[in-house]
């Protein structure tokens, strides 16, 4: 690390351009914050250098959490990297947690990371892109440290570090240690008096400023739009949100949850990292939208002069085709769900009365009440048991001696021909690709139930779209899965990882990533035969309830021998709010109780024409077109 002697400017005095650059903070020490309601913290989730989530309210089994405001760049915070490590040193054994926080608009990830390797910063830095976290702070420059209680979410103190540097000059001895004199009274369990100084630190511009000065937030023209892009097709009536917005006064009612919800980026569900890999069927905000959304709430969420252009969006709604009309629709057995509980997977057996093999390029689910339906499966059953019950599971693995005696082994997931995941649009299978649909088959429906409150009952419908002729390339999937491991209780960080080989050139369309409610992050990582390791998709704070295609922008060309691994970890702790009990050791099992590892992966071979096309070319058909579906 470059030392304090490194930097002999600041014992003297700055030009005149660095002490108009980095003015002095009116921010000091804050009232008690039982007199300050303001004082309190919302909860955010941020992005680090390495491109780790870390949500603030995490860490409420922390004694402390100490944010400091890092900028690249300002001397005053290089320069107090050092007493900042002996500080968290003086704490290691107390469970004080340390976290820097980098709102420059002139900073980015890469450059953040460059900075913290020349000066040897270990701290996770977060990336408040939209500076919306250290607006909400009320920061404004680098080099302030924010102190903040855990069990209420309280700011027990926000200052300077110490009086050893100034802008002018520097003491040779600290003889005001305020960061320290703040967390020892506090884990002292004593009133902390301080009476700190303004902080010594670089401006932050902030961008909304900029625009705000030039041009109001309008309701009609800025808001709306961006409603209509990324919220609507789930929330509008019928849809699987438990709310529509429909108009004005419905989205200036829900406005300090949609605050909320971006803050802490659980919405749009959309958990893949912005800066790896590039899709196609992108859900995020941008950043631009994430500022005007809670700058326009900000400002009271003003209504504007003009009709309501909420009320006249027009969406498709839920219970309709996304994809046209199919032609052949098959109907699956009416489901009942209970007000509450947790409801285990079901699963149906729907006959396709098709005398001839056929080709399929799309499968579409829809089920008829889509607040109740978390996902589904659609496979194509090769192997059937008469003895198969209702419960019956599906696996490829070899079956342990403790397997279900109703399990029936199928080969899963090559058979996956279909899937309805939450807040992710229906698609037809890439261009030129297909799945083959053997003559009078059956289908294996995977259903996935939540409960709403209320007794609900859905009945679902499964659209097929067949090909007129036999399509160059057969359409499969391949998952890099993991099945051997075993979670500690009470484990925050327990890695896996998991490979998928592939023997023969192929051509990557989508990713993912699989697991229940103690998954927490997961990377995937293509190991070419040359060396080279590229990643492609990173998905920092996993959520379960959102899980969801990743479609590569560009589909990816994979050359024979190339390995897909996934990395991944579960956190089995308490400090996991969704976690079913962190008291238990956890391993492989289809109970959203139970764990799993693994990232599906939809792909082709890349040769010009799969010979099973070859094969199966006479049993292409010129379009069936049928409201009758089968079932067992």
């Amino acid at each position: 690390m470059a030392s304090f002697k490194s930097y002999h400017f600041l014992s003297v005095l700055m030009p005149a351009f660095l002490l108009a650059w980095c003015g002095c903070s009116q921010n000091g020490r804050l009232p008690a914050p039982e007199n300050d309601p303001k004082a309190k913290v919302e909860n955010f989730v941020l992005l680090d250098q390495h491109g780790h989530a870390h949500e603030l309210y995490y860490y409420s089994d922390a004694k402390a959490v100490v944010l400091y405001v890092h900028g690249n760049g300002c001397p005053i915070a290089r320069n107090q990297i050092s007493t900042l490590k002996a500080i968290r040193n003086d704490f290691a054994e107390k469970n004080v947690t340390f976290l820097m926080l980098n709102a420059n608009p002139q900073d980015n990830r890469e450059n953040i990371t460059r900075e913290a390797e020349q000066f040897n910063i270990d701290f996770p830095i977060l990336v408040d892109e939209a500076q919306l976290v250290s607006k909400s702070l009320g920061i404004d420059r680098t080099c302030e440290t924010v102190v903040i209680e855990p069990h209420n979410w309280t700011i027990l103190y926000r200052g300077p570090i110490d009086d050893r540097l100034n802008y002018e000059s520097q003491k040779k001895e600290v003889s005001q240690e305020y960061l320290k004199e703040a967390l020892t009274a506090h884990l002292d369990d004593k009133h902390i008096n301080i009476n700190a100084p303004a902080v010594k630190g670089c401006k932050i511009s902030f961008l909304e400023k900029y625009r705000s000065e030039k041009k109001p937030i309008s309701y009609n023209d800025d808001i709306v739009p961006i409603l209509k892009r990324r919220c609507i097709g789930c929330h509008c009536e019928g849809g699987i949100s438990p709310w529509a917005m429909t108009d004005y006064a419905t989205i200036q009612g829900w406005a300090a949850m949609i605050r909320e919800v971006i803050l802490t980026k659980r919405m749009p569900p959309w958990n893949a990292d912005p800066h790896i890999g590039q899709f196609a069927d992108n859900a995020a905000l941008t950043l631009d939208e994430e500022r005007l959304l809670i700058d326009w709430i900000d400002e009271g969420a003003p209504r504007g002069d003009g009709v309501d252009s909420l009320t006249e969006v027009t969406n498709a709604k839920p219970n309709e085709w996304t994809l046209g009309q199919p032609d052949l629709i098959l109907y699956g057995k009416p489901q009942s769900i209970p007000a509450t509980g947790v409801i285990p997977y079901r699963y149906d057996r729907i006959s396709v009365t098709l005398p001839e093999g056929t080709w399929v390029r799309g499968i579409e689910i829809l089920p008829s009440n889509p607040r109740v339906l978390h996902h589904a499966l659609v496979m194509h059953l090769n192997i059937e048991r008469k003895d198969a019950k209702e419960d019956l599971w599906i696996n490829t693995y070899p079956p342990p001696p403790t397997a279900h005696p109703n399990t029936v082994w199928i080969n899963w997931p090559e058979e996956i021909m279909g899937t309805y995941l939450p807040g992710t649009k229906a698609q037809l299978f890439p261009d030129g690709t297909g799945k083959f649909l053997t003559p009078n088959s059956k289908l294996l429906v995977q259903y996935h139930y939540t409960t709403t409150g209320r007794s609900e009952l859905d009945t679902p419908r499964i659209g097929i779209h067949l090909s007129k002729t036999a399509p160059p390339h057969i359409r499969k999937t391949t998952a890099a899965v993991n099945q051997e491991f075993r979670i500690p209780p009470n484990e925050k960080e327990y890695r896996v990882s998991a490979t998928h080989t592939f023997d023969n050139d192929v051509v990557l369309y989508k990713l993912q990533p699989h697991m229940h409610y103690r998954g927490k992050w997961m990377n995937v990582e293509v190991h070419y035969p040359d060396g080279k390791v590229e990643t492609i998709l990173s998905v920092p704070n996993f959520h379960f309830d959102w899980q969801r295609y990743y479609s590569l922008k560009e589909p990816l060309q994979i050359p024979a021998g190339t390995r897909i691994v996934a990395n991944g970890a579960f956190d089995n702790s308490s400090q996991n709010q969704k976690n079913p009990d962190p008291s238990k050791w956890v391993q492989w099992g289809l109970k959203s109780t139970d764990e799993m590892f693994g990232c599906f992966l939809v792909y082709r071979d890349a040769n010009t024409v799969d010979s099973a096309s070859d094969e199966n070319a006479s049993h292409s058909t010129e379009g069936h077109r049928s409201e009758e579906g089968s079932q067992d």
